[in-house]
């Protein structure tokens, strides 16, 4: 028999003792463009989502995501849609995952199949993820077989609202740091030609809404961010003792990737409801 952990359990145990994100790559990062190359694996269980008719000859990760379960591989719907949209179109006939540090040296054992393709059923049908409300810009590809890392632990309902209410986002000019990993480009003029590896970058809290957690990347505020490639990557919280919870994943932000960026939360009902909806089904 198992048992199960109550939702308010787990966000007093992410509140207690929080007095901000732990920022361990202060001072290394500005934007994922620019910032620190995750060289030494501390997220094994970020990675990127690839799609062609021949993998790995074709290894140019389309978008990131991050492994919650063995076989489930959460990144956005904007990102999943387009491989929908592109099979359609017979341009790609299967899409892959890939953990690997440097995609571009990854061996063909590095990619694994997807099986199915599972978008938010309420994600827009003009795939507008800019659009006034909810986008539901949430999906998660199911593997074919079993990924080694440690899936990461994702956020209980409420996490970043009760976050806020205690005061550990924001305080005065204190602003909290959230941890984002992706594969995106460090320059947008080569958002369709750069090799791209995982990184990992530093933003600070900026504002939240009933959808979006919305991040200060810009680097004259010694920040950093997310850019192209970085889709559907996700947004760590870490508490005081070093726990990491994925609060929201990378959704959009400026052309430039140097002022804002705003990601889906995932602690929100619709979001908790439609992954819990895959992963009972694995």
């Amino acid at each position: 028999m198992s048992s199960r952990v109550s939702p308010v359990a787990v966000i007093f145990a992410l509140l207690a003792g929080c007095t901000g994100s732990v920022d361990e790559y202060a001072g290394q990062s500005e934007e994922i463009a620019f910032g620190v190359e995750d060289t030494t694996n501390q997220f094994p269980n970020v990675g990127a989502m690839a799609f062609s008719a021949f993998v790995p000859n074709d290894v140019k990760p389309r978008c990131s995501g991050t492994l919650i379960a063995p076989r489930a591989f959460l990144t956005a719907a904007h990102c999943a849609d387009f491989f929908n949209d592109e099979h359609a179109a017979g341009n790609a006939d299967n899409v892959w995952v890939t953990f690997a540090q440097n995609p571009a040296t990854a061996g063909a054992g590095q990619y694994l199949l997807v099986s199915s393709v599972v978008v938010d059923p309420e994600y827009p049908a003009d795939h507008n993820v800019q659009q006034v409300g909810d986008p539901h810009d949430v999906a998660v590809l199911v593997l074919a077989r079993n990924a080694s890392p440690t899936p990461a632990a994702t956020a209980p309902l409420g996490l970043l609202d009760a976050l806020l209410a205690a005061g550990a986002l924001k305080s005065g000019s204190f602003h909290a740091p959230f941890t984002v990993v992706g594969y995106g480009v460090t320059d947008v003029t080569q958002r369709f030609t750069q090799n791209r590896v995982r990184r990992i970058g530093v933003s600070e809290f900026k504002s939240l809404t009933g959808v979006y957690l919305n991040l200060d990347q810009n680097p004259a505020h010694d920040n950093g961010g997310t850019c192209f490639g970085d889709s559907g990557g996700p947004t760590f919280w870490i508490d005081a003792a070093g726990n990491r919870t994925v609060v929201s994943i990378t959704s959009r932000g400026d052309a430039n990737c140097q002022a804002f960026g705003a990601s889906q939360r995932i602690d929100i009902a619709d979001s908790v409801s439609f992954i819990g909806s895959v992963l009972a089904t694995l």
